[in-house]
């Protein structure tokens, strides 16, 4: 929700920024005056990123090395700006491929490694999570390409629906762990 709000509090501020038409990394180009505050969501966001990943103690280990990965890379989104608002940068675009494509598998890949059979997620649910975010990914994919006019539109759609499904993956595992896999005195780990 931090970086959904501050990227929603950051093109407020911006009077010229046009949410629906240029993207996310747009705020924090070479130049503009939300790159330093951008910049700094865009790390917090990390932080919380690699939180999660340690943190997550119900979840497969190459779902949560994912997260973890998706967090570096958005230090790496922030490292590597894009030169202007009109400009892409090949390491940028890099850094947040990176990011966009583990956060669409990270579900599905909950379900492998050390501690995967504490992810109660179901195998299905865990799937469509993910082909629904690689589609709408692919849709965002194909806006960027052509610079279509709404292109930052359908990022922020895909942006927020990522992190809706992190919070309501990990949420419905960490609910069912506690009523369904537990007996009834057991008490998740905080």
């Amino acid at each position: 929700m931090f970086l959904i709000l501050g990227t929603i509090w950051q093109q407020a501020r911006w009077n010229n920024y046009s949410p629906v038409r240029e993207t996310v990394s747009s705020l924090a180009a070479i130049g503009v005056p939300s790159r330093l505050t951008m910049n700094l969501i865009t790390l917090a966001g990390a932080i919380f990123f690699l939180a999660i990943a340690i943190k997550l103690d119900h979840c497969g280990s190459i779902g949560r090395i994912f997260i973890g990965v998706a967090g570096i890379g958005l230090i790496g989104v922030a490292a590597f700006p894009v030169p202007s608002v009109t400009e892409d940068s090949a390491w940028h675009t890099a850094a947040a491929t990176v990011v966009l494509v583990l956060m669409c598998l990270w579900p599905a890949a909950a379900h492998f490694g050390d501690r995967s059979h504490l992810w109660t997620v179901s195998v299905r649910q865990s799937v469509i999570s993910t082909v629904v975010m690689a589609v709408v990914g692919i849709v965002f994919w194909l806006n960027w390409l052509v610079e279509t006019p709404i292109m930052g539109l359908v990022e922020r759609a895909f942006l927020i629906m990522q992190l809706c499904f992190l919070i309501a993956l990990i949420g419905t595992s960490k609910i069912k762990l506690a009523t369904e896999v537990c007996q009834p005195n057991c008490a998740l780990q905080e």
